[in-house]
């Protein structure tokens, strides 16, 4: 998060601000005039034979598993050895990833669960 209070720019990282144990460091104050900047959270995407495809909240240190997790699990006809990450390269291509469920998922990937032939 960012607060821009005239010339002065205040940045925060809002994970690390709902840890704190001591509440009184929690206390944000936004005054008259000041912007308020959240930036959208980071996301991945999951698709193929899992129970709820869609779009996700990426956490830190994500596995594919977890996301997977988050996508209801995989449905009858899904394939648990048969999984890919697609990936933006910084060329803007997407490379095609073989994945095992213990690799981190990153910004902005696209898991795709393959179907089972048997």
């Amino acid at each position: 998060m960012v607060i821009l209070r005239g010339e002065q720019r205040i940045e925060y990282e809002l994970s690390k601000l709902t840890q704190l144990a001591n509440p009184e460091k929690r206390h944000i104050q936004i005054m008259n005039g000041d912007t308020v900047y959240i930036p959208r959270a980071q996301q991945f995407y999951v698709y193929g034979e899992v129970n709820r495809p869609g779009a996700f909240r990426l956490e830190p240190k994500m596995t594919l598993m977890q996301a997977i997790s988050l996508a209801g699990g995989f449905n009858p006809r899904a394939s648990q050895r048969s999984m890919q990450i697609h990936r933006a390269t910084a060329e803007g291509q997407i490379e095609k990833l073989s994945a095992k469920l213990s690799d981190f998922i990153r910004e902005g990937d696209t898991v795709y669960v393959q179907e089972s032939w048997f």
